[in-house]
C-alpha cells in the first residue's frame, strides 16, 4: 500500500511540475494585463458587431450565404473573436521572441469550444450531444492535463480477446466516439445531396427517388467500411457474423427485404410514383413518399396511410394518373314524365358548364339512359385533370347547379311513390 502511494505522489509531482514548467520561465504578469487589455477591447468590439449585425439582419438573413453564416457563426461569434484577438497578439509577441503561453493555450482552448459548439448544434439527439460534448471536453481536459496518452495506455490494459479479437475499453470507446462522428459527417452528406436532387427540375420525381436511395446505400456502405478500417477490424473474423446475419434476413427480415425490393421495383417499371394520385384499400389519395419500406399516401382528409411496397406488387391498385391526369366520372339525375327531356339535358349541360373544375375540353356528356318506374334518367359524365383535390366536391357542386335550375325551371325530381288499395271483408 505505501509503494503505491509512493508510485502515486511521485507520478503526481512529476505530472504537476510537467505542467507548470511552459510556465515558469514566463512574464506571467505581463500575460495577466495583457489579457485583461484584451478582454476590455474585446467587450467593446463584440458590442460594435451586434449593433453592425443587429443594423443589418434583414439584409443578412435575404441572402442564402449570408443566412447559413449568421446561423452557424452568430451564436460563437463571441468566443471565436476573442479567440482570433488572442491568437494574433500571441503571434505578433512571437515575433519578437516573447512567448505568451498563457494566452496560447487560452486561445487554443477557445478554438476548439467554438468548435464543438458548432458540431452540437448540427446534432438534433440530445443524447448523442451531450455524449459528444461531455467526450471532446474530457478529451481536451486529459491534453491540458498531460494526461491523454497516460489515461489511453491505462483503458488500453483493460482488455478481453474473443476469436482472436482484442477488445479493450479504450477501444470501446474510441469505436463510439468514430461511429458517432463518421455516420453523423454521412447523415448530413445524405441530406445535402437529397435536397439537391429533390431541388433539380431536369429531373421526373422516379428518377429523384431511385437516385436518393442509390446515395443513400453507397454512402452507407461507405462510411461503414471506413470505420471498421479505422478500426483496423479483419473482415475474416467478422465472417461467423455476417453468416448469422445471413440467416436473420433470410428469416426475420424477409418482409423487411420484400418491401425494399418492391420499392425499387416500383420505380424502375414506373408504375407508381411520387405525386401520383391512386385508389387502394377503399382510400382515394396522393403518393406522398416512396420509402425504402413504405409507400405514404395522403388523403384529401389530411390522413396519412403507410402502404407496405408489397401490397403494391401483389394487390390490385388504381393510378387514376399514371399516363394522365384526365378522369372521368359520372352524375345520375332522375325528373318527371312531365318534363320536357330536350330541357332538362340542356339544363344539365349549362350545369355541368358552371362547375369550375370540369373540363371544357373533352365537354361533358349527356344522354339519356332509361325510362325508369318513377323518373326519366339520365348521366352525365364529365372530365377532370385534379382527382387529387377530391371527387365528391365536384359532384357536390354540379348536383347544387341542377337543383338550383330545376327550381327555376319547376322541372319536379320525382320519389318513388306507391298506391295502397284495402279490399273491404
Amino acid at each position: 500500500m505505501d509503494k503505491f502511494l509512493d508510485n502515486t505522489l511521485n507520478f503526481l509531482a512529476t505530472k504537476s511540475s510537467s505542467l507548470i514548467a511552459p510556465y515558469k520561465d514566463s512574464n506571467i504578469l505581463l500575460q495577466i494585463i495583457l489579457l485583461l487589455v484584451l478582454l476590455v477591447g474585446t467587450f467593446f468590439l463584440n458590442r460594435l458587431i451586434g449593433r453592425i449585425t443587429k443594423k443589418n439582419y434583414y439584409r443578412i438573413r435575404k441572402s442564402q450565404a449570408g443566412s447559413l453564416i449568421h446561423d452557424s457563426i452568430y451564436p460563437v461569434y463571441k468566443k471565436l473573436l476573442i479567440a482570433l484577438i488572442f491568437s494574433f497578439t500571441a503571434e505578433v509577441f512571437k515575433f519578437y521572441n516573447i512567448e505568451l503561453p498563457i494566452i496560447e493555450q487560452l486561445y487554443i482552448i477557445l478554438y476548439l469550444w467554438v468548435g464543438i459548439k458548432v458540431v452540437s448544434r448540427m446534432i438534433k439527439n440530445n443524447l448523442f450531444k451531450k455524449v459528444i460534448i461531455y467526450s471532446a471536453w474530457i478529451i481536451i481536459i486529459l491534453n491540458i492535463l498531460n494526461l491523454y496518452s497516460d489515461t489511453a495506455i491505462l483503458l488500453d490494459t483493460i482488455a478481453v480477446t474473443i476469436s482472436g479479437l482484442r477488445i479493450s475499453i479504450y477501444s470501446i470507446i474510441r469505436s463510439i466516439v468514430y461511429f458517432g462522428v463518421i455516420f453523423k459527417v454521412a447523415s448530413i452528406l445524405m441530406t445535402f445531396i437529397s435536397q439537391r436532387i429533390e431541388q433539380s427540375e431536369d429531373l421526373n420525381p422516379t428518377i429523384k427517388v431511385l437516385m436518393t436511395k442509390a446515395i443513400y446505400v453507397l454512402v452507407f456502405v461507405f462510411a461503414t467500411i471506413l470505420f471498421i478500417n479505422i478500426l483496423g477490424i479483419d473482415l475474416g473474423s467478422l465472417a461467423l457474423f455476417t453468416s448469422a446475419l445471413g440467416v436473420g434476413i433470410g428469416f426475420g427480415l424477409q418482409k423487411i427485404v420484400a418491401n425494399l425490393i418492391s420499392g425499387v421495383t416500383l420505380l424502375l417499371d414506373n408504375s407508381l410514383k411520387p405525386g401520383d394520385i391512386i385508389e387502394v384499400k377503399d382510400q382515394f389519395g396522393t403518393v406522398k413518399v416512396m420509402g425504402s419500406r413504405y409507400t405514404s399516401i395522403v388523403t384529401i382528409e389530411g390522413k396519412e396511410h403507410l402502404v407496405p411496397n408489397e401490397y403494391f406488387i401483389s394487390n390490385e391498385v388504381v393510378n387514376w394518373s399514371h399516363s394522365n391526369k384526365l378522369v372521368r366520372h359520372s352524375v345520375d339525375v332522375g325528373v318527371s314524365y312531365n318534363s320536357d327531356i330536350h330541357q332538362v339535358m340542356q339544363i344539365l349541360e349549362e350545369s355541368s358548364k358552371k362547375v369550375e373544375r370540369i373540363l371544357k375540353r373533352p365537354k361533358a356528356v349527356i344522354q339519356l339512359v332509361e325510362f325508369g318506374d318513377s323518373s326519366v334518367n339520365f348521366k352525365i359524365q364529365f372530365w377532370i385533370n385534379d382527382p387529387q383535390k377530391g371527387i365528391l366536391n365536384v359532384k357536390s357542386d354540379l348536383l347544387i347547379h341542377v337543383w338550383d335550375a330545376f327550381k327555376a325551371n319547376n322541372i319536379e325530381i320525382p320519389f318513388p311513390q306507391r298506391d295502397i288499395h284495402i279490399k273491404p271483408k
